[in-house]
C-alpha cells in the first residue's frame, strides 16, 4: 500500500482533544532542533477532518519554527475508538514523551488491550 504525503497549512490542522501524549517546552525546543537539523522526515498522521492522531509534538515544534505547512498523511476509516486505540499504541512508555493518564484510566484504552479485531484501515488518497 503507497502512503501518500501531502502539505497541509499548519493552522489548518487541529490537535486530538484526548491526545494521550504531553510534550514540556523542552521536547518541543529539542523536536524543533531536529527538524532545521534534519528536515521534516516523519508526516503527521490526521484524519479527513485534519484532525492529528500522530505528530502534535512535530506540529508545536513547526509552529515554534515559523513553518507555514507541514507533511501528513491522511488516514481514513477510523471510528473514534480506532482513532483512540492507535494512539495509544504510538506512545510507548519508552520514548522522551510522557502519557497521559486520562487515556489509560478507561480500560479499553491500556495498550496491553488494545484490539482491532482485523478491521482493514485504508488511506485516504487525493
Amino acid at each position: 500500500m503507497a502512503y501518500a504525503i501531502e502539505h497541509a497549512p499548519v493552522r489548518a490542522l487541529k490537535p486530538y482533544a484526548r491526545n494521550a501524549r504531553t510534550h514540556s517546552k523542552r521536547q518541543i525546543e529539542q523536536i524543533a532542533r531536529s527538524i532545521e537539523r534534519f528536515g521534516f522526515t516523519n508526516p503527521v498522521l490526521v484524519d479527513d477532518d485534519l484532525t492529528i492522531i500522530a505528530g502534535h509534538g512535530r506540529v508545536e515544534a513547526a509552529k515554534l519554527l515559523g513553518l507555514d505547512s507541514v507533511p501528513i498523511i491522511r488516514l481514513c476509516a477510523f471510528a473514534e475508538a480506532d482513532k483512540r486505540a492507535y494512539i495509544v499504541a504510538d506512545k510507548p512508555a519508552r520514548r522522551v514523551g510522557r502519557l497521559g493518564q486520562r487515556d489509560f484510566g478507561d480500560r479499553a484504552a491500556r495498550p496491553d488491550r488494545l484490539e482491532f479485531r482485523g478491521r482493514a484501515y485504508g488511506l485516504c488518497h487525493r
